[in-house]
């Protein structure tokens, strides 16, 4: 199965050009998005045209989305809303959890933490594909080349249940790939020059990475 992985598309149209043009290349079977869809108020354009694309799109939301955009992807015949919910499709297994609040040097998915990903252990196996919006801390989530700004709970969370793969963006500093242990951590974000992360993912393989660059693509093998 191949995923088109992104995240921080902020509502642009640049963004969703590139992602309308990297499907017509991959032809991925579909699109995570790691949140930070749209703007604050500008948020109608983007559903609609995520909605509209020929494949399946997957998110969860980040600290620029209206947590009533879950609402609206619940009505959507083509927006699945992953936030505490688990997804499936050619046998994967896909679960998110939505929300970022930014603190100083550091990020929290919530207030009450815990509790939400209380409710997602259920779901959790080493064959999932978590989706979360920040970066566990200490793992790509650097930022002013000094400081560690990503999830304290959401490594924890990681270095207990072990999911093959976690998708994620916010920092978009440090987009690439690392590990924690056996999982592979994926920063999508899109910026200037990092456009997301085209996955390969297989029940006899670990995910195979290609990260996609403006200026042609850069191949990562998900190995450790």
């Amino acid at each position: 199965m191949l995923i088109y992985a992104v995240a921080d598309i902020h509502g642009k149209k640049s963004h969703l050009t590139t992602i309308r043009e990297n499907i017509d290349k991959y032809n991925p079977d579909l699109l995570v998005v790691a949140g930070d869809l749209a703007r604050r108020f500008r948020y109608r354009n983007i559903l609609k045209e995520l909605n509209n694309l020929k494949i399946p799109v997957a998110s969860i939301l980040g600290n620029t989305d209206w947590k009533f955009i879950h609402r609206i992807m619940d009505r959507e015949s083509n927006l699945i809303n992953l936030n505490l919910n688990n997804y499936t499709n050619k046998e994967f297994s896909f679960v998110g959890i939505s929300g970022t609040i930014t603190l100083p040097f550091k990020n929290i998915v919530c207030f009450n933490e815990k509790k939400r990903f209380d409710k997602i252990s259920e779901f959790m196996s080493k064959d999932t594909i978590l989706v979360a919006h920040p970066p566990p801390y200490g793992i790509l989530d650097m930022v002013f080349r000094k400081y560690h700004s990503g999830s304290r709970y959401l490594k924890k969370f990681i270095e207990e249940h072990q999911p093959q793969l976690v998708l994620c963006g916010h920092i978009h500093e440090q987009t690439g790939r690392a590990f924690i242990e056996q999982t592979l951590v994926v920063n999508c974000a899109m910026t200037k020059h990092s456009k997301g992360a085209m996955i390969k993912l297989g029940k006899d393989h670990m995910p195979k990475v290609e990260l996609v660059k403006s200026k042609g693509v850069k191949l990562l093998e998900g190995k450790l």
